[in-house]
Parts: structure tokens; C-alpha cells; sequence
């Protein structure tokens, strides 16, 4: 299956998984709580357990960095930037044990930015994706510790990326072009969760997000290059096809105390569906072709959580394994095995909550492949293949606030 999506990856696979900051300050260990109107996003069947009508609206702010060192080179450091990701939901009980809800969320994005006179500018200078899903969903609890959901979710997907152009090929003087594309896409899809509390004390949650394929059908490709450059780099249209991949959510909730509770969750997520890229020209250009042969992933969760009168504090880690074999490692996607650290903080009265998270994420890879080779040139002496170690954090600050009709 192809996929434009890796080209506006800057970590290990593209999720987003701050979706809610209670969820967030135990580093997205939720799946079997899932006790606020964002289990939308987490588990769709906890919104049954959830009584009348509720909003939950808030936002997490991610702060990513990455550094270059080469093998040989010149160091570079990716753009200072901020990405705002908006989360709503809002759930209202029915009759019948039956409980709807409406989650609008980004569950995939982020974006890279290096210096346009870096090693690696022939493969990228810029990329970006910006998702927004509205995810309808109801829930049923047909028995008291049981509770099941479902839901459809539609997609907008919009994408943008840039980067120079070797032009040696026209004369060891011709200077640089670059080119943009930029396109949007729709896609549809759905969710489901199951929900079972036997007591008090433990409780099980799984949850399923279906793959979601879109079509950019008439994205614009802009080109600037010199005037010396023979006339078949002209702007136009461009087609590709992207798939956000499947996941599958499980975890374990356990109480030592009815004040306290820490869970496990474990998420299998299919990114065997990055697997190549074509672009493809209206101009005549030929179409490009990128193999990405990701691989399927696992992601692994442990929070806590203790809940007092009207304060609440949590903690969590995760360990995120890469989907990206050591032959496709880029500049686009200077991904490694991600470990996160998470604390959280939260207050409640009669009818509002609010709650705050923070989240750390610190990975690095070294890229030592021929990906970029074809940019490369002899006359003038040009490695484009940008290899080195890529250092990566990430600050996400996260907060959420909820009111009970």
C-alpha cells in the first residue's frame, strides 16, 4: 500500500496519543480507566459509565528539537517551532444504558523544519502534516460490568513539504532550484471498545482504530529554478494516496486502594502500512518512487494515579519501539526508539475538573544508509545523503478542562 504520510513524520511513527491531559500525565495509560469524556479518543466504551451530559475541551503543546551531527560535515539543528493540538468531546446519557458522544481530535502530525543550506536539503527542507478527526461514537452498558462501543470517524488530512533541487546535471554552475508540494485528502474510518470491570478493584479495556485511506487527488507541485534550466520543471498538479495506520489498544487497571490505581497498557500499531511513496506529475515529469518498508510496532505504557478529595497526581512511562528499518532512516523521519516520561496534576469540584500533564520524550538514531544518494553530484563535490547521528526531545505540555451539566 503507498503512503505520503511518512513524509511529515519527525519521530518513531506519527501518532499522537495526548489527546487528554489525565490521560497524558500517565503517559497514555488509559485504556481500561478511560473514566472521562476523552476515553472518546482512548476507549469509546468507557463513555457509558460516564452519567449525563459532559464537555472536556483542551489542548497539548508539542515542542520537538532535533540535532544533526555528520560523519563529515557540518552540524545542523532543526527550526525552533510549537505545534497547538486541540482536543474536544462531549458526551450526553440516554435512555436504555445507552450514552453518545462526539470527540473532534488530531491523532496524527507534527512537522520537521532544517536549515535550507543543511547536508540533507535535496531530501527535505520542510514537512508537514496537519490532521483533524471527528470522531461520532455511542456507547451501551448492558450490564453492570460490562460496557461496549463504537464509532465512525472522518479525517482531513493536509500536507506540505519542500526541498532543494540539484541542478549539476545542467553544468557544474547551474544553482540550486527547490520545489513545494503541498495537497489535502479525506478519508473515513472507525473505532470500537470493549469495557469490563468485574469490581471495584481491577478492570479490562481494549480498543480498535481501523486504517483510514485517502487520496490526494489534485495536489500542486511549485518549482523554482533558474532561468538557464530547460523548461520541464513547471508548476501543476500531482496525485498520490496516503493510509493512516490500524491500531489496537489493551490494558490492565488494578486498585490497591480506593484512592489509587495504576495500569498497563499495551498498543499494536500497523504501520506496515507506510510502505512506499509515488508522486505522481501532471506535467509529464516522471513519478517518484521512495520505498519506506516500515513495520509493524508496539508501544508499551505503565501509569498511576492517585485521586484525593479534590486533588489528583499522576505519573507515568512509555517505551515506543521504531517501526523503521536501519536501510530507510531519513532526514524526514530521524526516528529512534522513544522512551517518555510523564507527571500530571488535577483538581476537581461539584461540576469542573481541571487538568494539567507533562510529558518528556528523548530518542536518537544514526542514519548510515544510501538514502539521498541519487541527490548527490560530482562536479560540484555534493554528499546529499545527510548521514549522522540524529539527537531528538520532545517537551508536551497538556491541558484539558471539563464541566458536568
Amino acid at each position: 500500500m503507498v503512503s505520503a504520510t511518512p513524509r511529515v513524520a519527525w519521530a518513531a511513527g506519527f501518532a499522537i496519543t495526548a489527546q487528554g491531559a489525565a490521560a497524558t500525565g500517565k503517559s497514555s495509560a488509559f485504556t481500561a480507566q478511560a473514566d472521562d469524556p476523552s476515553a472518546l479518543y482512548y476507549n469509546p466504551a468507557g463513555i457509558a459509565r460516564l452519567p449525563g451530559t459532559a464537555l472536556l475541551v483542551g489542548s497539548s503543546v508539542i515542542l520537538p528539537h532535533t540535532d544533526y551531527q555528520p560523519v563529515a560535515g557540518r552540524t545542523a539543528r532543526e527550526e525552533p517551532r510549537a505545534f497547538l493540538v486541540p482536543h474536544l468531546y462531549l458526551i450526553h446519557s440516554l435512555p436504555n444504558g445507552l450514552t453518545a458522544g462526539l470527540g473532534v481530535f488530531t491523532p496524527f502530525g507534527l512537522s520537521t523544519d532544517w536549515p535550507e543550506d543543511w547536508d540533507g536539503r535535496f531530501q527535505v527542507t520542510h514537512v508537514s502534516i496537519q490532521t483533524l478527526t471527528a470522531n461520532p461514537a455511542m456507547a451501551w452498558k448492558p450490564l453492570r460490568w460490562l460496557a461496549v462501543g463504537a464509532g465512525a470517524s472522518a479525517s482531513y488530512v493536509k500536507i506540505e513539504q519542500r526541498r532543494a533541487l540539484n541542478l549539476a546535471v545542467f553544468g557544474p554552475a547551474t544553482p540550486e532550484g527547490a520545489v513545494s508540494l503541498e495537497g489535502n485528502a479525506f478519508g473515513l474510518g472507525w473505532n470500537a471498545g470493549l469495557l469490563v470491570t468485574p469490581s471495584d478493584l481491577w478492570s479490562v479495556g481494549v480498543s480498535l482504530r481501523s486504517r483510514i485511506h485517502a487520496e490526494v487527488k489534485d495536489g500542486h507541485a511549485d518549482f523554482t529554478v533558474p532561468g538557464s534550466v530547460p523548461p520541464i520543471f513547471t508548476d501543476g498538479s500531482f496525485r498520490t494516496e496516503l493510509d493512516l495506520p490500524p491500531s489496537i489498544r489493551a490494558g490492565l487497571l488494578v486498585r490497591p486502594l480506593p484512592v489509587w490505581n495504576v495500569e498497563v497498557d499495551a498498543a499494536w500499531t500497523g504501520w506496515s502500512t507506510i510502505d512506499r511513496l509515488n508522486i505522481e506529475f501532471s506535467n509529464g515529469l516522471q513519478p517518484e518512487r521512495t520505498d519506506f518498508l516500515w513495520s509493524d510496532s508496539m508501544t508499551y505504557s505503565i501509569g498511576t494515579e492517585y485521586r484525593g478529595s479534590s486533588v489528583r497526581a499522576r505519573a507515568g512511562y512509555t517505551y515506543d519501539a521504531t517501526p523503521i528499518p536501519d536501510g530507510t532512516i531519513s532526514p524526514l523521519l530521524p526516528d529512534g526508539n522513544r522512551q517518555w516520561i510523564a507527571v500530571g496534576l488535577g483538581a476537581e469540584r461539584e461540576r469542573w475538573v481541571v487538568d494539567g500533564a507533562y510529558q518528556l520524550a528523548l530518542f536518537e538514531r544514526t542514519k548510515d544508509n544510501a538514502i539521498g544518494d541519487r541527490f548527490s553530484s560530482t562536479a560540484p563535490a555534493i554528499d546529499a545523503r545527510a548521514n549522522g547521528r540524529y539527537r531528538t526531545r520532545a517537551h508536551v505540555f497538556g491541558i484539558s478542562m471539563g464541566y458536568r451539566f
